[in-house]
This record gives structure tokens, sequence and C-alpha cells, in this order.
């Protein structure tokens, strides 16, 4: 068979360069971006794949819209900062330090309360699920499943990924996380919570309060 190179859709490439401009600030907080037209013409797509690349902005928090207006960039605190795309963008943007020091700060608070509520709601299922882990990442996608609070499971999933800005505080070994499956399988939410907080790691250049 032969093998078929998947190729972006042409929106998403229009996308990831209007990302990348208001990531770096070139386009301010409340600036009106350019007329679908204009980034149509700009790009060498058509006004419908310009308009489609505004939506997906508007999809994740990014730009706001009024009709007959214009699109203007919305406030970061409306950005949705754990879509995989924008926080790619961030991740090699000029804030890229200080986004992957607030992702650590984030996971070192989550992940203690995501194993204790592991422990507390632990059941027959769960426990054979996290203890069957072959590898650390299974291990922890066991315990954010055992969880069983879906917010906090989207929020170790995004910063807890490959290349994310938390994937090197958390130990590779499994064996590092017998604690905080021992205080798992005797339902103890406290040792849980103590277990996982001792072996989560903040690199040295994370921010402290």
């Amino acid at each position: 068979m032969t093998a078929v190179k998947l190729v972006p859709k042409l929106h998403e490439a229009v996308l990831a360069e209007l990302l990348a401009e208001i990531v770096r600030g070139d386009h301010e907080e409340g600036a009106k971006l350019p007329k679908e037209q204009v980034l149509a013409d700009r790009y060498g797509v058509s006004r419908y794949v310009a308009r489609q690349a505004i939506q997906a902005l508007r999809d994740r928090g990014l730009v706001a819209v009024t009709h007959g207006v214009g699109a203007f960039v919305a406030p970061r605190h409306r950005w949705n900062l754990f879509d995989p795309v924008l926080l790619e963008a961030m991740l090699d943007g000029p804030d890229a330090k200080a986004a992957r020091a607030e992702g650590v700060e984030c996971a070192a608070l989550v992940w203690p309360e995501v194993a204790a509520l592991a422990a507390e709601r632990r059941t027959a299922d769960a426990l054979a699920r996290l203890e069957a882990a072959d590898d650390a990442q299974e291990l922890r996608n066991a315990l954010a499943a055992g969880a069983r609070n879906r917010f906090l499971g989207q929020i170790v999933s995004t910063l807890d990924g490959d290349g994310a800005p938390a994937r090197a505080m958390t130990p590779g070994d499994p064996a590092a996380y017998a604690d905080v499956v021992g205080a798992v399988r005797a339902r103890d939410g406290e040792a849980a919570r103590a277990a996982m907080s001792a072996i989560v790691r903040r690199p040295s250049g994370s921010r402290r309060r």
C-alpha cells in the first residue's frame, strides 16, 4: 500500500500564521484583524478558507467576532490555554519561558489532587488498570481516569503530554509511583496526595511564590 502523506488543511496553515502573530503580540489586545479578503489575498487562499481560520481562532477564544464589523483580538484571560494548537504556539513564542513555568506550577498543584481523588474513588477496575500499567505515562493516565473528574483530566492530559510544559516534572520510571499506587490500593486519599507531591519535580527555572 502506498503511504499517504498527511497535508494540513489550508485553513490550518493560515491559522498557524495568525496564531503565531497574535501570540507574538503583532496584533495587540482589542486590535482588529485584517478583513477576510485581505487575509485571503495575503495567504493565497479563498475567502472561505480565511473565514475558517478566523472561526478556528474564535473557537480557541483568541478573537471575538462582531458580524458586519470584524474580528478583534480577545483579552488573554479568555484564551483557551488547554487547546493543544494554541499551547504549541505559546511554547514556540516569545513568552515560552513564562508559559512553561506556569504550566509546571499548575501541574504541581493539580497532580496531588488527582492522586487523592483516584484513591478516594478507587474501584476494582480502576486499581486493576493502574497496577497493569506498563510505563509511567500509562500509569498517570490510569490515575487521571481513576479520579473521575473530566476537568482535572483535561488539565493533566494537556500539561503532561509529549513536549508539554509539565512533561519533565513527572518521573519516567513506573517504580517511582509505588507509594502512590499503594495509597490508591488502600483508598487513602491523604497518603496518595502526599506521595504524589513527593515525586512531582519542579525544574529549577520554575517560579516559586
